[in-house]
């Protein structure tokens, strides 16, 4: 991704000057604590179930489902057992809040560290 972005601004006539370095961003609704962060906006609140491990992102996320939907990613809610927050977007401020009415399995997957597989990608902008 990194290459597609250099080449692309590269076309437009920016300097290397111009540019920002890349910067490698985990994003989660949730602090280390699994506190939800300030700012983020509940629009819906569901009742389901969560399985660990997530199809989006690796790290301590959950799978989980509500009625014919499938909520992927999404974090432990520490402030509200048996509750996880999850995502639409990387970038998203609104999150859907799930119950799941009983104690979460665990979900020990580490955080990763690698580019290879990036939920999504937000070009930095440059001067003109």
């Amino acid at each position: 991704m990194v290459t597609i972005a250099l080449a692309v601004t590269g076309a437009l006539g920016a300097s290397a000057s111009e540019l920002s370095a890349t910067k490698v961003i985990y994003v989660a609704p949730v602090n280390r604590s699994g506190q939800p962060l300030p700012g983020l906006r509940i629009f819906r609140d569901v009742r389901g179930h969560c399985e660990p491990g997530s199809d989006s992102v690796p790290g301590p996320t959950y799978r989980c489902f509500e009625a014919n939907s499938i909520l992927d990613p999404c974090w432990a809610d520490s402030a509200h057992a048996g509750s996880v927050l999850c995502m639409e977007e990387p970038w998203a401020t609104r999150v859907v809040q799930l119950d799941t009415g009983h104690r979460l399995p665990a979900s020990d997957y580490p955080v990763p560290k690698s580019l290879r597989y990036p939920w999504g990608v937000k070009l930095a902008r440059f001067v003109q």
